[in-house]
């Protein structure tokens, strides 16, 4: 079992004495190829680190500029919602103020008709009461006449 146990192939060494050199050579230039493939895959997984940390950076930035611009959004909405219900409380106050003003002549040509009216009846009294007297004083002239 000891002698069989040398002459089982090994990775680190060759089978037999002959190719030796060239079996060394394959196993240096397939170990210098294994490190190289090694030093490329942690470059290409630095790079990738790097691409994920400037694309994590760059949505970040993207983030905060959508924030700037939403709370600039809001605010000129709000500024914009102010500035209009100004306008329309200023729109609302005139048409009050003419409502009232309106309301304030009504009432005046009211008073005005009433009294007009009172001081027509007045007036018409004043005629009737008038006509009686004539007609009493037509009456008396009439009598003392004839």
């Amino acid at each position: 079992a000891r002698g069989r146990a040398a002459v089982l192939p090994s990775p680190l060494r060759p089978l037999a004495a002959p190719g030796r050199r060239a079996m060394t050579s394959n196993f240096t230039q397939l170990t210098d190829e294994l490190a190289e493939v090694e030093r490329q895959i942690v470059a290409i997984r630095l790079k990738c680190e790097e691409k994920v940390a400037s694309e994590t950076e760059r949505c970040a930035q993207v983030e905060r500029t959508r924030e700037k611009c939403v709370r600039e959004h809001e605010q000129t909405l709000a500024d914009a919602v102010a500035e209009y219900e100004e306008q329309i409380r200023g729109v609302q106050d005139r048409a009050n103020e003419q409502v009232a003003r309106w309301k304030q002549v009504r009432a005046e040509a009211v008073e005005r008709t009433s009294a007009a009216t009172r001081k027509a009846e007045a007036a018409e009294q004043r005629e009737r009461e008038l006509e009686k007297e004539l007609y009493e004083l037509r009456r008396v002239l009439d009598t003392v006449l004839l």
